[in-house]
């Protein structure tokens, strides 16, 4: 998904105020990769699905972790790499270059496209769609207890997260699948299968297509926006749910601080801890209130409380140290990449 934005920026550039082809060759390796890139983008949704399904039915814990691994990467990878093996057998010509929007793949939307490409998605959503059930009845019987069937170090938010994720992917991964099969394969979008040779006719030719035309033609203008915003709404949910984690925040955090300990700026951290280089400086507190204190030397501190508890009319003091009620109990990194 960031690949088709990075994509739609670059091309945006490229392409500004003209269509002239000058970059062949990455027009022909950006189509395929965003020819796959679709497919590829609900194939991950499906991995998401399974391995929440798995955490949550408590199998998988019966599988080594390099099983696991290679699963994923089974299901993440092949359904793409599979497209773009078969891209030859339903592109038209060799690209389209679209002014202030860049290179696009030419692929008529034919009944073989239909069956080798668009109806991927549907299927591949439908059975993100039972993972999804099973997952969502798996928390539901057992409530807050799969926790002690997560691996380790998963908190409770973090599978949260991901439960939201597969039930938005269940809703609308499907019927957004269904709505732009619905637009392509109506007519005038829809173009007769007649064999290859039609199909291939004038395979080499580069349609340069000015954006008075394309913003002209209803279709074009359509499929041009769909494509635009759906990554970007994908990209904007993606960050909501792996990028506010706590630990996402922490590095937010850290790298808005380093900064100021560099000056040698002392600066408390999430933990509690004082980081930075200066002997006496303010000691600053994120989105807090900045106090100057000076430091004073270990030794005074003790002997202060010394005289404190020689005094009679004072009574005896305790010299045992709080523990920051912000330190982690066990250790560990909070945010697990499931």
């Amino acid at each position: 998904m960031e690949y088709k934005i990075l994509e739609f920026f670059i091309g945006a550039i490229m392409f500004r105020d003209n269509v002239t082809n000058s970059a062949p060759v990455f027009c022909d390796i950006t189509i395929r990769i965003s020819y796959a890139s679709g497919v590829g983008t609900v194939a991950a949704g499906l991995v998401i699905a399974r391995r929440v399904s798995e955490i949550a039915s408590g199998r998988m814990m019966r599988h080594s972790k390099r099983r696991i691994i290679l699963t994923d990467l089974a299901i993440g990878l092949t359904p793409p790499l599979v497209q773009i093996i078969i891209f030859w057998f339903v592109q038209g010509h060799r690209f389209d270059i679209l002014e202030d929007v860049g290179c696009l793949y030419a692929v008529p939307s034919t009944l073989l496209s239909l069956f080798l490409t668009d109806l991927w998605p549907v299927v591949i959503g439908i059975v993100s769609m039972g993972y999804s059930v099973i997952t969502i009845r798996a928390l539901n019987r057992r409530r807050r207890e799969q926790l002690d069937l997560m691996c380790e170090g998963l908190t409770f938010d973090q599978y949260r997260r991901l439960i939201w994720m597969a039930t938005v992917e269940m809703a609308a991964t499907v019927p957004i699948s269904i709505w732009i099969i619905t637009i392509k394969y109506t007519p005038p979008a829809y173009y007769p299968w007649k064999g290859f040779a039609d199909l291939h006719w004038g395979f080499s030719r580069v349609d340069q297509i000015p954006s008075i035309s394309w913003l002209a033609d209803r279709l074009t203008r359509q499929g041009v926006e769909e494509s635009r915003w759906i990554s970007i709404a994908c990209a904007i949910w993606y960050f909501a749910i792996f990028g506010t984690t706590t630990e996402a925040r922490n590095r937010y955090k850290a790298v808005i601080l380093k900064p100021l300990e560099l000056l040698g700026v002392r600066t408390k951290t999430t933990d509690g801890r004082s980081t930075g280089r200066g002997p006496n400086n303010t000691s600053l507190v994120f989105a807090g209130r900045s106090v100057r204190t000076p430091q004073t030397d270990r030794s005074t501190q003790e002997n202060s409380m010394e005289g404190i508890r020689s005094m009679p009319s004072l009574g005896s003091v305790s010299g045992k140290g709080r523990r920051d009620s912000f330190e982690l109990s066990n250790g560990r990194d909070p945010d697990v990449i499931v």
